[in-house]
């Protein structure tokens, strides 16, 4: 087992490296994504979020400058570190606000080609027509025989919002974000097989729909 020590060491290493990692004090995902946007901490070679920052400095002024791991803090902070529970195998296990446990569970989905097009087809004939009414193909020419096929052959779609006549584009790497950002918000304990395999036969035209919203908005914002 990693001592608090290595596990700063690492979490410095991963921050420089350009991983995108909740605050290593509160645990929070409340870092900038640009690492110089947040606080240095006064305790270890880390970046904290600039709440922690602030704390830490409103620290200094109160008390004498502790280590970090001396910090009384600190030290109940480290031991509940979404580094030492998930990076290193321990599950992540937090309370919302009515006293229950939450889990954070990662899995691994395997979407074909052919999902990809089924799902776009779901999201252009119903799914989205409510609140877009137009679709088009960026490229030239179209990749496949249809416009649903144009994302999972590495393409990308124009969407109009026919209610603020804005326009959004989707590529393959939103669509994966999208469908990651659905699962990960509670939808789709459905779209699976018994396998754990994507089962498109349950991602009906509203699911596709949502799919799409999280992959061009972040979130569900119709419907």
């Amino acid at each position: 087992m990693m001592n608090m020590d290595e596990m700063i060491k690492n979490w410095s290493i991963a921050q420089k490296a350009g991983a995108v990692l909740p605050c290593p004090r509160c645990g929070l995902f409340k870092m900038s994504p640009k690492l110089s946007d947040n606080a240095l901490s006064r305790r270890a070679d880390v970046y904290v979020c600039s709440m922690c920052g602030t704390d830490e400095a409103l620290g200094d002024m109160r008390y004498s400058k502790f280590s970090f791991i001396d910090d009384e803090y600190n030290r109940r902070s480290l031991s509940a570190w979404w580094l030492s529970k998930t990076v290193l195998g321990k599950q992540n296990t937090e309370k919302d606000e009515y006293g229950n446990y939450v889990l954070v569970i990662n899995r691994d989905v395997c979407l074909t080609s052919e999902d990809i097009d089924d799902i776009m087809v779901g999201a252009l004939e119903g799914g989205c027509n409510y609140w877009c009414d137009e679709v088009k193909v960026v490229e030239d020419e179209y990749f496949g025989e249809y416009a649903s096929e144009q994302i999972s052959r590495g393409g990308s779609l124009i969407f109009h919002d026919g209610e603020d006549d804005e326009e959004y584009i989707l590529t393959l790497e939103k669509f994966l974000t999208g469908f990651a950002l659905a699962c990960k918000q509670g939808y789709g304990e459905d779209w699976f097989d018994e396998e754990g395999g994507i089962d498109c036969g349950q991602i009906d035209a509203p699911a596709a729909d949502t799919i799409i919203q999280f992959a061009l908005f972040g979130d569900v914002v119709y419907g």
